[in-house]
């Protein structure tokens, strides 16, 4: 990881919560942010890696397919649940933690994490 950029764990985690908002019929969140945290160039790179490690008739089918590469590379990846009930477990137990009485939290080691975007005005009592 070069030091001023997004490790390649902290964007693909950005785009599983997106996928995950987009894809999943009942979504445990809404993260329309997720894509966003993610360039385009990066995007490109990651998806030039995903066909790099394909077989010649592997690349060609997953470049006909309906998604993308990379969506389709992510939505089989065996991290997304994990990522998602990761995401969801932190955001409930904030929430629980508030109405307790917690009135400030700190993010360790979150990379593109979009809370403070999909929640700027998070409630506290």
């Amino acid at each position: 990881m070069m030091e001023s950029l997004p490790s390649r764990t902290a964007l693909a985690t950005s785009l599983m919560r997106a996928l995950h908002s987009r894809f999943d019929p009942s979504p445990l969140f809404d993260d329309p942010w997720g894509d966003r945290l993610v360039p385009e160039a990066e995007r490109e790179r990651m998806t030039e890696r995903v066909l790099a490690r394909m077989d010649k008739d592997a690349r060609a089918r997953a470049l006909q397919g309906t998604n993308t590469v990379l969506d389709d590379f992510l939505l089989a990846n065996t991290a997304l649940p994990g990522v998602v009930i990761r995401s969801r477990y932190a955001e409930d137990a904030l929430r629980e933690a508030t109405i307790r009485g917690i009135s400030q939290y700190v993010l360790i080691g979150a990379g593109l994490d979009s809370f403070a975007l999909r929640r700027p005005l998070f409630p506290t009592p």
